[in-house]
């Protein structure tokens, strides 16, 4: 299926998806929908749904499925939601232009942070308490205002606490247990009061090097 049929079917059937294009269409200049710019409504429509996860406007969203469980909320109060839509997408976009840098072959990802992490990831594939440091993560990060791209930042500092958690053993020559959550999450907020303070890229999307964004 072409991205054109795909993104007219749920523009026309989704109204949350509709509504969030609106709403980015009239901050980002000549947006394109059908084009590359739709994958900025993905990324929103699931950063949205963290976000009202994060609020507990809806409860047991991985149960019941998050695109019922939103309309349910917009049935309940349509007015309301689109007012808070319309000011979540602007403070969405304010922090995408602030952390998100995109890049392809000829302006490549600072590789920065990468040594380390193929261990870090193997360590969290198997922590018994992922989840819920992931959610929790999560939350904090909404709360503090980090309302984009939230899951993958939210990795990444996970996997960033984790690194130096198994450095920190090897130099020392210490058996490697599987690491406190409670401990990680501390080392995190400690890290997310910092990030707040700063405007500062925190995510490089890999592009193509025919499909760039332009704003």
């Amino acid at each position: 299926m072409s991205r054109f049929m795909m993104y007219r079917g749920r523009f026309r059937n989704n109204r949350i998806f509709r509504w969030l294009t609106e709403e980015l269409a009239a901050l980002i200049p000549n947006f394109d929908p059908y084009g590359e710019d739709g994958y900025l409504i993905d990324f929103a429509y699931k950063d949205l749904k963290a976000t009202l996860k994060a609020s507990r406007k809806i409860e047991h969203i991985h149960l019941l499925g998050a695109g019922r469980r939103i309309e349910s909320l917009i049935e309940s109060n349509p007015d309301e939601f689109r007012s808070f839509l319309k000011v979540w997408v602007s403070k969405w976009l304010e922090k995408w232009r602030e952390r998100v840098v995109p890049f392809d072959m000829k302006n490549k990802k600072p590789e920065d942070g990468e040594e380390g992490f193929y261990d870090a990831k193997r360590v969290y594939r198997t922590m018994k308490r992922r989840k819920e440091l992931l959610d929790l993560v999560q939350q904090t990060l909404i709360e503090h205002g980090e309302v984009c791209m939230v899951k993958l930042i939210a990795e990444n500092l996970i996997l960033g606490e984790l690194s130096k958690y198994l450095s920190e053993r090897k130099r020392k020559n210490l058996p490697i247990f599987e690491p406190n959550p409670v401990k990680i999450y501390q080392r995190i907020l400690e890290q997310i009061k910092r990030i707040t303070k700063r405007k500062e890229p925190l995510v490089y999307l890999r592009l193509r090097p025919f499909n760039p964004y332009y704003f």
